[in-house]
């Protein structure tokens, strides 16, 4: 009996030893919830002020069984029907409804002056395994023209196929317009 007893006793102290770390780790859970909550408001917070948003480009090919990298043998890429998820601040700097986009949505939007230089700088930047960066003006839906800076770089596959492409776009818009406003009064 006393043997039980003692068992009973000491499923009793680790019961309340267990409860207690419980209650501390939830503690910190919650500490670290509240820390990651905070800093992803001030990230947003500087997104939107900077006229800054992060994007990503799944560049996965269509069929598993292709090799190589763009424009050498053996690679079939369909750029334009590859998913491209931005944030509602790029949603609204191209003014594109909220969802998933293409690339397809995104190439239309380029200057028809500025494609060929976006589209070398991209595939570059994947061929030789580079970050980039390029900037170009973009058409809206509305008519308007504004530029973009955008930067970025590839994730690639153990085989050194570009899966994933990540970057920010950047409204830059004002910063041309000072630079031709100076442009100008020099030229006067």
């Amino acid at each position: 009996m006393a043997e039980r007893e003692r068992a009973e006793r000491t499923l009793l102290e680790l019961n309340s030893e267990l409860e207690l770390r419980v209650v501390e780790r939830t503690a910190a859970l919650a500490a670290a919830n509240k820390h990651v909550l905070e800093n992803e408001e001030r990230l947003r917070m500087a997104v939107q002020l900077a006229m800054i948003g992060p994007w990503e480009w799944d560049t996965r090919p269509e069929s598993a069984g292709t090799t190589g990298m763009p424009g050498r043998s053996g690679w079939s890429w369909n750029l334009h029907s590859r998913p491209l998820r931005w944030t509602r601040e790029l949603e609204q700097l191209w003014e594109l409804g909220p969802g998933q986009t293409t690339y397809q949505d995104f190439e239309a939007l380029i200057h028809p002056s500025d494609r060929i230089v976006v589209e070398a700088t991209r595939d570059t930047a994947l061929r030789n395994r580079q970050p980039f960066e390029v900037e170009f003006r973009i058409v809206l839906p509305s008519g308007a023209v504004r530029w973009v800076y955008s930067k970025g770089g590839a994730v690639y596959d153990a085989d050194g196929r570009p899966v994933r492409v990540l970057g920010n776009d950047m409204d830059i818009t004002e910063r041309k317009r000072a630079e031709e406003a100076l442009r100008e009064v020099d030229r006067h």
